[in-house]
């Protein structure tokens, strides 16, 4: 999540970008001080791709483009090349360099990235509004099962909803179902669930679970209604038939009925 900003990077002098000798100004041979004016303000995440910003050089009067830039890590290693990964705590440098009238100058300017705490937010995994908490759900043996679709919200997630099917899910003798196209079929009575489980590039892993009992029922099938066939001509009043509710969900009263 967007929250989750765990290590961030803090700029150095880059005000007017006027950086002075001995405040982290590099010089050229003739021990003339000059400044960097950048592109962009110097503000990332740690561990993301860091890409140096390009950059002027004031000489005088004038903005001359940076031809050259190198990176200097906290540990003092320098690496040249525009494209780094941000994951050492310290001091950076960037030393820029450009040719004025056969002349190398050069001018730096500095950010630091600092370690601090962070808020642990893990994804959030959401489930179609029909899978509601505390619903006993039930399939009939050999009944397929359209498995419902779970999408994931982090701003740093990996991949997307990996989902899985379990019987006696938790217990010793747990067994993975097979899901085919989105549907499993259970085969044997009892509890099955299904685990919808999503991560982060933190590490941080979500985990929801809709639990789905399994039993015998007429036809293969958890519910059944019944109701007489009617047959009347054009015009004619209809009475609508009793329909009668069996199956694994024989409990539930509210059945609507529908004319068209």
């Amino acid at each position: 999540m967007k929250k989750k900003t765990i290590k961030r990077i803090i700029s150095g002098f880059v005000l007017a970008l006027a950086i002075t000798a001995g405040a982290g100004c590099a010089v050229s041979a003739d021990a003339e001080a000059y400044s960097v004016n950048l592109s962009e303000e110097l503000s990332y995440s740690f561990g993301e791709a860091f890409e140096i910003p390009e950059a002027t050089i004031a000489y005088g009067e004038q903005n001359v483009p940076a031809t050259k830039a190198v990176l200097v890590y906290p540990d003092g290693v320098m690496v040249d090349g525009y494209s780094h990964l941000l994951q050492t705590e310290g001091l950076y440098t960037i030393i820029y360099y450009a040719t004025v009238s056969g002349k190398v100058i050069s001018a730096e300017t500095t950010f630091e990235v600092v370690q601090t705490d962070y808020v642990n937010l893990k994804p959030i995994i959401t489930l179609d509004s029909r899978f509601v908490d505390g619903f006993q759900y039930k399939v009939a043996i050999n009944e397929s099962v359209n498995i419902p679709q779970a999408v994931a919200t982090d701003d740093n997630l990996v991949g997307g909803v990996k989902t899985t099917v379990y019987y006696n899910y938790g217990m010793p003798m747990q067994q993975l179902i097979g899901i085919e196209n989105g549907v499993f079929t259970p085969t044997k009575v009892g509890e099955h669930a299904i685990v919808y489980s999503a991560v982060d590039s933190y590490g941080e892993k979500a985990e929801k679970i809709v639990y789905v009992n399994c039993g015998f029922a007429e036809e293969n099938v958890a519910v059944k209604l019944s109701a007489e066939d009617i047959t009347r001509n054009a015009g004619e009043s209809v009475a609508i038939s009793q329909c009668t509710l069996s199956g694994l969900y024989s409990e539930v009263s509210n059945v609507r009925v529908f004319a068209y």
